[in-house]
């Protein structure tokens, strides 16, 4: 969980610092981005295993010493868990949303029991 999360601020990060057209090479050929047009960077953990509560909060494994307090965290959640949110918001406006609002959430909700 916490080395995608770091790589991928590293890559918002990069396309911040340099707002301009990039180029990347992928499987599939050439793909470009083009940082000057994008206002707004929402970052997800998609894992090919569930890992239940794991995926929850990350600050309780940062506070139960899972990983490190100062570790770069964005929220974690299964392939199968993304596509039933995708179904069931099926507006690209409603995704977004829902996924921006998830990162605050895990951040900072208490949850019962915990």
């Amino acid at each position: 969980m916490v080395e995608p999360a770091e790589q991928s601020k590293r890559l918002m990060d990069m396309l911040l610092a340099e707002r301009r057209i990039h180029c990347f090479q992928s499987r599939d050929g050439p793909v470009q981005i083009d940082s000057r047009a994008i206002d707004t960077f929402v970052r997800v953990n998609v894992s090919l295993e569930t890992i239940g509560d794991l995926n929850s909060r990350w600050p309780e494994l940062a506070e139960a010493r899972f990983i490190a307090q100062d570790a770069v965290q964005i929220p974690t959640m299964s392939l199968g868990d993304l596509e039933t949110i995708c179904r069931s918001l099926r507006s690209q406006s409603s995704l977004v949303h829902y996924l921006k609002r998830r990162e605050d959430f895990e951040r900072n909700a208490v949850l019962p029991g915990r």
